[in-house]
């Protein structure tokens, strides 16, 4: 039996500032823009893959990389590399 195809249509990202999130992409991908409303900005690109940005009030910026406490960011080391 073959596997069945598969193709994304589109990707959809929340976050608490959509106009700021989406002039991101739009200028980054050069994309279009479907579809603005208060809570939700679609963008498409130009093979047909779209976008969707939409506000959700319980959202939080990640921090990266946490502490398995999840309070502070860790400490990162470097790696003695000769330039």
């Amino acid at each position: 039996m073959k596997a069945p195809d598969i193709y994304i249509g589109a990707i959809v990202i929340d976050t608490d500032d959509i106009a700021r999130l989406a002039g991101f992409y739009q200028h980054l991908l050069e994309l279009r823009i479907l579809r603005k409303t208060e809570d939700f900005i679609g963008l498409e690109a130009k093979g047909g893959i779209r976008l969707y940005i939409q506000h959700n009030p319980l959202y939080r910026r990640p921090v990266w990389p946490m502490c398995p406490d999840n309070l502070r960011p860790r400490c990162t080391s470097t790696l003695p590399v000769p330039i």
